[in-house]
């Protein structure tokens, strides 16, 4: 669609990313120091999936030690389906394929290669940021969709 708004505007660029046979314990370490939920997985350099902080908490919950000296690994405990898109992606594709799914994250891949991330924090901020700089727009645009609902 010309004009329209593409993940490319919106994503976060070169996100960090963690290695498939890197320690656990160095996932949750890279999210608690750069205080991020998401992070992308890769192997030999292709991106296989994603690491979040639910996942580690989840797997302190089962009782998978997370700590330092543990030999469990990345693979052990990530989740290896993400949703990949391509920085051309249009935003409003990306938004409604993660909500219906309720997916919280899009790795995005251009010549397969990782350029960036798309979270739902991601999108609660462009939407904040929207609704400061316009609050009409979105005035306008819950008009539209109730005109276009109730016919």
């Amino acid at each position: 669609m010309p004009g329209s708004v593409t993940i490319r505007s919106v994503m976060s660029n070169y996100p960090y990313s963690i290695e498939i046979v890197a320690h656990a314990n160095s996932a949750k370490t890279m999210l608690q120091k750069m205080n991020i939920h998401h992070l992308p997985v890769t192997e030999n350099g292709a991106p296989v999936g994603i690491v979040t902080t639910r996942d580690i908490d989840k797997a302190k919950y089962l009782g998978i030690d997370v700590s330092i000296g543990s030999k469990v690994l990345v693979r052990d405990i990530y989740t290896p389906s993400t949703h990949i898109v391509t920085p051309d992606e249009p935003l409003e594709k990306v938004l409604r394929h993660m909500a219906e799914q309720h997916i919280d994250a899009a790795i995005v891949l251009e010549n397969d290669k990782l350029v960036g991330i798309f979270t739902a924090t991601d999108a609660c901020l462009r939407y904040a940021d929207l609704l400061k700089h316009s609050p009409e727009a979105i005035e306008n645009h819950n008009n539209e969709i109730d005109r276009d609902f109730l016919g």
